[in-house]
């Protein structure tokens, strides 16, 4: 049987123990490399490694490497098949609700949703999912961070987890129109004020959903308005997260109301 114990990882022979934050580093290449052969055997010859934390003064699992936020620099990578590491990681047991004192003290899931790495290559969305299928419990408040890092895979991933879209914020962020219109109807302020200081009109935009945005202005959304997180106007935080679709809707509706 394979202990961990006084730092050290005792093999099956023990007279060669291999310190365990050797182990540790060897499997942690593996998951930001996408090594799944790796790491599998890494695994095999060791399963407490998924229950392991790293020596340095992050303690991160395994499984916060998936998240390619604030880990060492050559670390800070998502590879093309993260999911799968994620999924071996927690199918061989891997807790998804791990928390580490990062940046004090951090889940797995706000670390994903606030790293730009696996949004640049597409993948926190599906990162996400993988988590969700572990048995993580996802709520509004991932919602927010979701939307006020502009992650619209991952703001896609929580809603179909679960997270209840009942106020304007998020559905404008999931592009939910039908509930939109039914929460204006019912006489809710378009441009109610939420977490950050956003409004609807902000999470529209910096999450690329064309049909809410035009569906807010056209109800009166104030372009202009200031949230509080980034000093951002709707228009300008769209624009700064690549959503030039939105941001192009935003600005031309405010010319207009100018001109007009």
């Amino acid at each position: 049987m394979h202990v961990l114990e006084a730092g050290v990882i005792h093999m099956s022979d023990p007279s060669h123990p291999e310190p365990a934050s050797e182990l540790f580093e060897r499997a942690a290449d593996a998951v930001v490399f996408g090594d799944l052969k790796a790491l599998r055997a890494l695994l095999d010859q060791e399963p407490a490694l998924v229950y392991a934390r790293s020596g340095r003064s992050h303690r991160a699992t395994l499984l916060h490497y998936c998240a390619a936020n604030g880990t060492e620099d050559p670390r800070q990578r998502t590879p093309d098949n993260a999911p799968a590491v994620a999924r071996l990681l927690l199918e061989r047991g891997a807790d998804p609700a791990a928390e580490c004192p990062m940046y004090g003290c951090d889940s797995v899931l706000g670390l994903l949703l606030t790293s730009s790495i696996p949004d640049s290559v597409g993948l926190d969305g599906e990162l996400v999912r993988e988590l969700v299928r572990a048995g993580l419990r996802v709520n509004e408040r991932d919602m927010l961070e979701a939307i006020a890092f502009a992650r619209p895979r991952s703001i896609d991933a929580l809603a179909e987890a679960g997270v209840p879209i009942d106020n304007l914020l998020f559905a404008a962020a999931t592009d939910r129109t039908d509930v939109l219109e039914a929460l204006l109807a019912q006489g809710t302020d378009v441009n109610t004020r939420f977490a950050y200081n956003w409004t609807a009109l902000h999470s529209a935009a910096v999450s690329g959903r064309v049909r809410a945005t035009e569906l807010l202005l056209a109800h009166g959304a104030d372009p202009t308005v200031i949230e509080d997180r980034f000093q951002g106007t709707p228009a300008g935080n769209a624009r700064y997260n690549g959503q030039h679709t939105t941001a192009d809707l935003i600005e031309r509706a405010q010319a207009g109301r100018v001109k007009g």
